[in-house]
């Protein structure tokens, strides 16, 4: 009876002193500061675009299986696609055609993103304009109501525009 006792007294003290050990301290402090900041500004590099006239307009056809749909966009979740997987294809589709045709930008690019069964992968058709960046140079002011132009415009700011998608649609 006393083996007993005592083994029941040293579990109690086993488990209470292995029950301090989660014990945890967190202090938060917070202090208002002032920092002294000095500005720069520098003025904007504009940049021309030169269309390739001699390619004339693109039209790349990009197969994708189903394995390279998921590590390019991600698993498709019971919902049907996102907006941000279709994004990651448009990006893939316009990334491989300009190293394709040895470009900076895709001019005007209408992807079109189709399967018939995912199970055996996706076909991306792009179609566009190529170009590339030329006469790099310090903004002048003769630039400044084109970049207004460009900062005021809805489109740009991302007001009212939604790209169509049918990956929207599915379920």
């Amino acid at each position: 009876m006393k083996k007993l006792l005592m083994l029941v007294c040293v579990t109690i003290l086993a488990l209470t002193a292995s029950a301090q050990k989660n014990i945890y301290q967190l202090q938060s402090s917070q202090a208002r500061s002032m920092e002294v900041i000095s500005n720069s500004y520098v003025r904007p590099v504009t940049v021309e675009l030169k269309i390739d006239e001699t390619k004339g307009r693109i039209k790349d056809v990009w197969e994708i299986t189903y394995e390279e749909f998921a590590s390019i966009a991600g698993a498709i979740s019971d919902r049907g696609y996102s907006d941000q997987q279709m994004q990651r294809l448009r990006d893939y589709a316009t990334f491989m055609s300009s190293q394709k045709h040895n470009c900076d930008v895709i001019v005007s690019p209408i992807i079109n993103i189709s399967t018939k069964n995912l199970a055996q992968g996706c076909t991306i058709t792009l179609v566009g304009f190529t170009a590339n960046y030329i006469n790099w140079r310090t903004m002048q002011d003769s630039d400044i109501p084109w970049i207004r132009i460009e900062s005021e415009h809805p489109r740009i700011q991302g007001q009212g525009y939604i790209p169509y998608t049918r990956a929207t649609e599915q379920k």
